[in-house]
């Protein structure tokens, strides 16, 4: 009788060869037992989630920047009321706190026109997004 262990590794032994013998297109025939080999010892390493965490940080600080660019830019859109009615999404999505504190920023920034800020938005946005465009490029490349 074959214990339940030799069933296991029999399996286990099976995924492996059939692993080492198959690959996708594209990957210069390199077969997907080493490529997860690959990618596992790149966790352990932890090189993986600092290129990772790199990528996440650099995108989430080009945010704010384009959340300033985007909201500079309202006022010189055409649209009757509009300002009005983000106000009062904001209003119901965001706490109530939360929205009293900046709701006076925003009513400033989306009613009268700022050159200077909406260049500033727009060169900031530019600039951090293409940081987090770049490590991204980056991590890939070192993978």
């Amino acid at each position: 009788m074959v214990s339940e262990q030799n069933t296991v590794d029999l399996k286990n032994s099976t995924l492996i060869t059939y692993l080492k013998t198959v690959s996708f297109p594209g990957f210069d025939k390199v077969p997907l037992y080493e490529v997860g080999r690959f990618f596992f010892r790149s966790l352990q390493r932890g090189a993986l989630t600092t290129r990772a965490s790199a990528v996440a940080f650099n995108l989430f600080i080009a945010i704010f920047p384009g959340i300033i660019f985007i909201f500079t830019l309202i006022p010189y859109l055409p649209f009757s009321n509009f300002q009005h009615e983000l106000l009062m999404m904001m209003k119901n999505i965001m706490p109530q706190n939360a929205y009293l504190s900046i709701e006076g920023t925003i009513t400033d920034i989306i009613v009268k026109p700022r050159n200077g800020l909406l260049s500033f938005g727009f060169i900031a946005a530019l600039y951090f997004s293409t940081n987090g465009i770049v490590s991204m490029i980056s991590a890939f490349n070192a993978t």
